[in-house]
């Protein structure tokens, strides 16, 4: 039964705000307000934040609205 419990939970890597920082090329204080604001997701344990790698994916990944300019031609 234990093996199955396991094998349900996604696994997903939990990143520092330094390193969701780094990545996003912001200062650490920029990301802490980002995470504050909820634009960056995040779960507090005990006093530290962190982001879980697919989240952050996520965030940064282009959609395809993203890729097209606003009036549909290039600048």
């Amino acid at each position: 039964m234990q093996a199955m419990i396991g094998a349900e939970r996604p696994t997903s890597r939990l990143l520092t705000v330094q390193e969701v920082a780094t990545e996003l090329r912001v200062s650490y204080q920029g990301c802490l307000g980002m995470i504050r604001r909820g634009t960056v997701p995040a779960v507090r344990l005990g006093k530290a934040y962190r982001v879980r790698q697919q989240d952050l994916d996520a965030l940064v990944t282009p959609t395809p609205a993203m890729a097209t300019p606003a009036h549909g031609r290039a600048r």
